[in-house]
């Protein structure tokens, strides 16, 4: 689908069981490029709920990283996104 790979070190910035996930991501120095990947989760009814999925770029080149994954990401979310909310549904 025209992504790139890259290589990067992440770690766990917060886990809440059925809330929210979050990690943080860096290349080579958090000053140069880092970003916050997240997924919240929101109750609204029994059995019902709604996936906030997204990021956040920090640093020098970010505005740059920004632009070349705009599109790339924005795809491969909606497809993530697709796959979990099939998988979700299948196992109620």
């Amino acid at each position: 689908h025209g992504s790139i790979g890259v290589k990067f070190w992440v770690v766990v910035i917060s886990f809440v069981l059925e809330e929210e996930l979050r990690w943080m991501g860096r290349l080579m120095f958090p000053a140069l490029f880092s970003g916050e990947h997240y997924f919240l989760i929101q109750a609204l009814a029994p059995n019902r709920s709604k996936l906030i999925h997204g990021e956040r770029f920090f640093g020098l080149l970010s505005p740059i990283v920004r632009r070349l994954l705009a599109e790339p990401n924005k795809a491969a979310f909606i497809a993530m996104n697709k796959a979990l909310k099939a998988y979700v549904e299948s196992k109620s």
